[in-house]
């Protein structure tokens, strides 16, 4: 039951950030959403699954942190 309850809370926690995300950059949920669907599926059992999904949150955290803090500094593989 523990991991179910993971599972749920931690669902609700990127359901909030993708939220929050769309109200930042004014979009609707469905657009935001749309960017990372992965996200919002039931969380991967598989390794490869898993890989993605942790991916698309890493994006979806640098996409925020990036929106609230300017242009990354390294912007190209050249720098």
């Amino acid at each position: 039951m523990a991991d179910i309850d993971k599972a749920t809370s931690w669902g609700r926690l990127i359901f909030a950030i993708l939220l929050r995300r769309a109200k930042m950059i004014g979009r609707p949920l469905s657009e935001v959403a749309a960017e990372y669907p992965i996200l919002l599926e039931p969380t991967p059992t598989d390794v490869k699954g898993r890989i993605r999904y942790f991916e698309s949150a890493e994006r979806l955290f640098g996409d925020i942190a990036t929106f609230r803090s300017g242009s990354p500094v390294f912007e190209s593989k050249e720098n």
